[in-house]
């Protein structure tokens, strides 16, 4: 059995990773990673897992993938803290917040993040959505300005800045970055 390694710089422990379409790969550690019989061992333990999500991933909908063919990232960036700038005037306009930043990044599984110190960070292809799920992650994070959790009145508190959070929610599931 020819078992898929990648070495990473950035892992600490070695982990096994499905991805959509069904293809998976055990990630190790660059430095000092674990050997071959280890890794083998590890994939033999968790073989039944390692199906399972294999088939549960193989049947996931294809996802669309942002992209900004040629366009300069930098426009896309101005484009973005100009769309995300304007949102939130609006939804001031429904629950007043205090912002102290706003920032753009550039993670790979993640829209949008909240800081304790006030802080709002974005991916910088928000703008290449669908105005509507843009917003929907806009009142997302502004909402744990107010709340840092999930609770019920977090999800009350983005339904009222973004009133079909719940069908924003479920459409964002259709992208990927």
């Amino acid at each position: 059995m020819d078992i898929p390694v990648r070495k990473s710089k950035r892992a600490k422990n070695m982990s096994i990773v499905v991805h959509s379409g069904g293809r998976w790969e055990v990630v190790v550690p660059a430095l000092r990673g674990p050997s071959d019989r280890t890794i083998k061992r590890h994939v033999d333990n968790h073989r039944d897992w390692i199906e399972k999500q294999v088939d549960r991933m193989s049947r996931e909908k294809e996802r669309d993938t942002l992209c900004h063919g040629g366009v300069a990232r930098s426009v896309v960036e101005e484009q973005t803290l100009q769309m995300i700038e304007a949102t939130v005037l609006k939804m001031r306009r429904v629950h007043p917040v205090t912002i102290e930043k706003i920032r753009l990044g550039n993670w790979k599984r993640q829209w949008g993040s909240c800081s304790s110190g006030m802080t709002l960070g974005f991916h910088y292809k928000l703008s290449l959505l669908p105005t509507h799920l843009a917003e929907y992650i806009v009142a997302h994070e502004l909402a744990h300005t107010t709340h840092f959790n999930h609770s019920k009145a977090f999800w009350e508190l983005v339904e009222r800045l973004c009133p079909n959070a719940k069908s924003c929610r479920k459409a964002l599931r259709q992208f990927t970055l």
